[in-house]
């Protein structure tokens, strides 16, 4: 995925001489440490701003991140946001997806 991709786009921007941070292995390091904050607020906004536009604006903001990462942005700090984001933006869209089925079959339809 995006964390493979983003190891090649570092060691094109110079960081070969660090081979952890531009590895593959770094790289998803960082994606799941960044993970976290996005995981923190998406829990603490879900019931604040509601589902869809925590979907809607978790996965813009991924977007965004993504075409600044291809204009040549910061790589790892954009591929930290873009995982801060779109992981924000599939929480939300995981509740929405359980909220979608009666109460009686919610845990059974969600778990298809």
């Amino acid at each position: 995925g995006l964390s493979t991709w983003v190891a090649v786009l570092l060691r094109e921007e110079g960081a070969a001489g660090s081979p952890y941070y531009a590895s593959p292995r770094g790289t998803a390091l960082f994606f799941s440490l960044a993970a976290m904050p996005g995981s923190l607020a998406s829990a603490l906004l879900v019931d604040r701003v509601g589902r869809r536009l925590l979907l809607v604006a978790g996965l813009s903001l991924a977007a965004a991140s993504a075409l600044a990462l291809s204009l040549h942005g910061p790589v790892l700090l954009l591929a930290c946001a873009f995982s801060a984001c779109s992981i924000s933006g599939w929480n939300a869209l995981n509740c929405l997806s359980a909220e979608s089925f009666p109460l009686e079959v919610r845990a059974t339809a969600f778990s298809l």
